[in-house]
């Protein structure tokens, strides 16, 4: 075993059985080893990372802890991922045994792509294209303006979820109607449309 293990299992074993106070000591013996570990690196986990673990609990030989990610909040989630890592001092293992979410901003509102497209719907049928959510091209298409429509802001998958359903309702009611989509967002009317 190597100084810095054996310094490290030293350590843990001063510490009572049960919930640990987060102190430098402990975060700075755990990133000496944590690349030695087998298994530490499981989902990117790197030493200097370990100074955010959180509910530290010690039961010989093992020591647990939650280390919270962000990753998801890069592309606009609410939510940080939760590892539960387990740290066996015997076999000088780390795993993650258990995985969670923590919300860390409200969620997005929940959305009702029905009721926009309808609205929208209604004004393309009635011919009422004067409206800040649509333009008229020269062509006499119609392009819908998805970002005056559909909240943004979200996580960028909610966003585009969001498009998507907006966009297959929307169909659902205007191609009954004649309307034919060209491309995402642009509609012909149908008095364009060849017969």
């Amino acid at each position: 075993m190597d100084d810095s293990k054996e310094k490290f299992a030293e350590y843990v074993s001063s510490l009572p059985t049960g919930s640990v106070e987060k102190n430098k000591t402990l975060i700075g013996f755990l990133e000496l080893i944590w690349d030695s570990l087998s298994g530490s690196s499981n989902q990117n986990t790197t030493a200097n990372k370990l100074d955010r673990i959180e509910n530290i609990f010690w039961s010989p030989p093992l020591l647990e802890f939650i280390l919270e990610r962000h990753g998801p909040t890069v592309n606009g989630s609410s939510r940080a991922n939760l590892h539960y890592w387990r740290v066996n001092i015997n076999d000088w293992s780390a795993e993650i045994y258990k995985t969670g979410k923590k919300q860390l901003t409200p969620m997005s509102r929940k959305y009702y792509a029905s009721i926009d497209a309808e609205a929208v719907a209604q004004l393309l049928i009635q011919g009422k294209y004067k409206d800040p959510r649509l333009e008229i091209k020269s062509d006499g298409n119609i392009r819908v303006l998805i970002t005056k429509i559909v909240p943004n802001g979200g996580a960028k998958l909610t966003t585009i979820a969001r498009h998507k359903k907006f966009r297959q309702k929307l169909s659902e009611i205007l191609i009954p109607h004649g309307w034919v989509e060209i491309t995402p967002h642009f509609w012909r009317p149908p008095k364009h449309n060849p017969t």
